[in-house]
Parts: C-alpha cells; sequence; structure tokens
C-alpha cells in the first residue's frame, strides 16, 4: 500500500495565535535574546537590612503561621524578578515554518480540515435548494479478496453524506444497492438506503475501517477496510414540488481512473431522489426488514403515497430510510440551470480556497488535496486506504 500523507505531512499552515506572554521553549534565538532577570543573591544590603527588620517585627505572626507558611514566604523570596517587558513570540501566519524553528509550521498549528466546513461562493443559492454539502464514495472488496480488481469484486459501494448547510444535522453513511451508482443517461433507478448516522465523521469511517475474520469450513473469512473512491460536493434541490434532484460535481480524483469508471462516479452528475413511505408494505422480497421510524410531520409528508420527493433534508437523517436514484444527466448547468452553475462553481472556489489558505507554497496540487480528503475522513486512524481516490487504480 502507497504511504498516506496527512494534512501534517505536507506542512499545511492552520490558524495559529500568538502568545505575546511566552516564548516558545524550543526557540534559542529568541530565549538568548530575552534580558535576563537578576537573581535573589544579587539583591542590595539594604533591601536585605529592610527584610530582616521587618521579619523581627512580625516574628510573632510569622511563628504562628506554621511551617508551611514559612516554606511559602522563603521560595516568595527566592524567585527571581521578571523584566519588565519580553520579546513576542514569532507570528505565525505565513504558509510555511520559521526557517530558524526545528517544527514545521503544521506541527504547532491548531484544528483540521472540517468536512462540515461551509461551502462559500460568489454565485447565488439556487431557488429550492434543499440541502448542500460534502458527499464522500466508498467500497469494500468481498470477503476474502484483498485485492478486486473490478465492481464484481466488491461486495459494498458507500457514500457518505456531510450537510455543510445544516450544521447540526448528522453525518450519513448509504449504501447503494448496486454497488455502484446508476448510469445517468440511461435512466437506471437504483435503491438505496441510510445505514447509519452520527454526530462525528469519524464514528462512521471507523465502521468502514473495521476488518474481521471469522472461521469457516477451511481456514477463515476474512473481511478488508474499505477503500475511498473520491470526494465532491452536492446538493438536493427542489423542481417545482413534484421532484427532487440530487446533483454532486467531484473534486477528488480531478481525473478519472478505472475504478471511478465502473462505480459510474462522473466528474459531475444528476439524479431524481425520491423518499420511499415506511408504512406501507413492499412487494415480495423488496425493501428492508426493519425500516425508519417516522413521527409527527415528517410522517404526514408521506400520506398514503409510496413515494415522495426530499422536500425535508431530515427524512435523511433516520437510520433505515429508503430512498431511489433514478439517472438523470451528467450536465448539471444543462438540467438544472442556475443550480448546477451554483454547484460547479461551489466545488470550485472549495478546492481554491483550500489551496490558498492552507496548503503550503510549493506544495503539489494533488497531494495537498488528498491530504485534506484524509483528514476530513479520519483515514489515518480508520486506516482506510485511499490510494484509489489519489490513483483511480483499484486497491
Amino acid at each position: 500500500m502507497t504511504g498516506q500523507r496527512t494534512l501534517e505531512d505536507v506542512g499545511v499552515k492552520r490558524t495559529r495565535q500568538a502568545d505575546d506572554a511566552h516564548l516558545d521553549p524550543n526557540d534559542d534565538a529568541a530565549r538568548k535574546s530575552q534580558p535576563q532577570p537578576k537573581k535573589a543573591h544579587t539583591e542590595s544590603t539594604d533591601a536585605k537590612h529592610n527584610n530582616d527588620s521587618k521579619a523581627k517585627e512580625n516574628q510573632g505572626s510569622k511563628s504562628n503561621a506554621g511551617p508551611d507558611s514559612t516554606s511559602a514566604n522563603q521560595n516568595k523570596e527566592s524567585e527571581p524578578k521578571k523584566p519588565s517587558s519580553e520579546p513576542k513570540a514569532a507570528v505565525s501566519g505565513s504558509k510555511k515554518g520559521d526557517a530558524d524553528s526545528d517544527q514545521p509550521a503544521a506541527e504547532a498549528a491548531t484544528g483540521e480540515a472540517d468536512a462540515k466546513a461551509p461551502l462559500s461562493t460568489s454565485v447565488a443559492k439556487p431557488e429550492g435548494l434543499v440541502e448542500e454539502g460534502r458527499v464522500y464514495f466508498f467500497y469494500r472488496p468481498r470477503v476474502n479478496i484483498d485485492h478486486p480488481t473490478s465492481v464484481a469484486d466488491i461486495q459494498r459501494f458507500f457514500m457518505i453524506l456531510a450537510p455543510t448547510s445544516r450544521p447540526q444535522a448528522p453525518f450519513r453513511l448509504l449504501i447503494i444497492g448496486k454497488k455502484r451508482l446508476p448510469i445517468a443517461d440511461r435512466h437506471e433507478r437504483f435503491f438505496g438506503f441510510v445505514e447509519a448516522t452520527a454526530d462525528k465523521m469519524e464514528t462512521l469511517t471507523g465502521q468502514l475501517g473495521q476488518t474481521g475474520s471469522q472461521p469457516a469450513t477451511r481456514g477463515y473469512n476474512t473481511t478488508e477496510p474499505a477503500r475511498v473512491a473520491g470526494e465532491g460536493v452536492y446538493e438536493i434541490v427542489d423542481r417545482g414540488g413534484r421532484k427532487t434532484s440530487f446533483a454532486y460535481k467531484l473534486e477528488i480524483p480531478q481525473e478519472l481512473g478505472e475504478v471511478q469508471q465502473e462505480l459510474q462516479i462522473k466528474k459531475e452528475a444528476s439524479y431524481t431522489l425520491s423518499m420511499k413511505n415506511p408504512t406501507l408494505d413492499d412487494p415480495p422480497n423488496a425493501g428492508l426488514s426493519k425500516k425508519a421510524n417516522y413521527e409527527g410531520a415528517q410522517k404526514k409528508q408521506f400520506g398514503n403515497y409510496r413515494w415522495i420527493p426530499c422536500q425535508d433534508p431530515s427524512l435523511l437523517d433516520a437510520e433505515r430510510c429508503e430512498f431511489i436514484l433514478i439517472g438523470a444527466t451528467e450536465d448539471l448547468q444543462g438540467q438544472m440551470g442556475e443550480g448546477g452553475e451554483h454547484l460547479q462553481k461551489a466545488a470550485a472556489d472549495d478546492i481554491d480556497s483550500y489551496l490558498r489558505d492552507v496548503a503550503p507554497d510549493g506544495v503539489d496540487e494533488h497531494d495537498a488535496l488528498m491530504a485534506k480528503l484524509r483528514d476530513e475522513i479520519n483515514a489515518s486512524e480508520a486506516h482506510l486506504p485511499t490510494d484509489p481516490a489519489a490513483t483511480g487504480k483499484w486497491q
């Protein structure tokens, strides 16, 4: 497996605050230039005489204070005087660490790339925008296959949605039934459902990174961790009350490889998204046995309809909710107009703002974006291989 690099490995700049009251203990140059405080034994004779006189005048009170108080006073008197001013710590804000520092800027930085960071763009949000955010694609190899070479070698295809327009909404782990996305121009219809939700990304990616080994008739059956296949931004748009569209614009990889082509992950695509009524009976051998439990206003939205448009994004916050994706187009602007333009611009601005404000100068754009991806999904701790997203090759 190719070694994975995080934001720290590429020396990514993050916001740091200068502390004027303390010096960096590793900054020898700054510490040497600081005025050295005078030691207690260099005090003048008059000062000592005055202290002795005061000690005699308050002898009785000191004797009643006990040994702990006497020791504390002695420690206080022996403390060195603080200089009137201290040199300021080096102000960070440049994209690279200081030349005199032993540590790269990333080690002293705080914060990480955030999957829920708001998307900003100069293009106005489209009318009918229901939700927007970031989307991540994953696949898990079949049991006992450690190096898949096609869709036939995988058992699950996943998406994680990170809503940025609804900060309090959970992260969602979606499973697509056909182990890939629908082909847009064929208008394929694929069933899917929300497998799990969580307040933290690492909860879901931790599940994807789990491996297993179970006794079998001959030896053991082993399960590999899921692989990362890409990242993009998405939006759900209400199209006049009768349909809702789920569309995405891919950010990583910027050039599609064999993995993305077989999983039908395009540079951009749009689908009709409909939510299934969990209270109605399913046809034989269809649907989930355990379904979402909607109540109140959410339940009323379905009425007696089997399928409804996703005008309320909170419907996707329920575990075991079922939906259908119907392929529509790979031309976002052609079908969605200003909605498609907004999504395209949001993806471009998301990349540009990251490279401008976070990634250090001189770092390869591809490496920087891959580090961003790994940080956002907690790939290192979850042990999720990211080479398929980086190279487009099966792993």
